[in-house]
């Protein structure tokens, strides 16, 4: 639901803006390239480090 929030915000596709339209320097597709790794890595923390600590107790 939130890729389609962006995608919307975005006037198109995010993984379109972020690989094609970097090569035509548009700013729109470097902070979408951005927020694509940002998103990523914070899903990776919050699924591996944080999942593991409370799976611990």
């Amino acid at each position: 639901m939130l890729m389609g929030i962006g995608a919307v915000w975005a006037k198109g596709c995010l993984i379109g803006n972020g690989l094609v339209a970097t090569s035509q320097l548009a700013t729109r597709a470097w902070l979408a390239l951005l927020f694509i790794a940002l998103g990523i890595w914070f899903g990776a923390w919050f699924m591996y480090v944080r999942g593991s600590k409370s799976a611990r107790g």
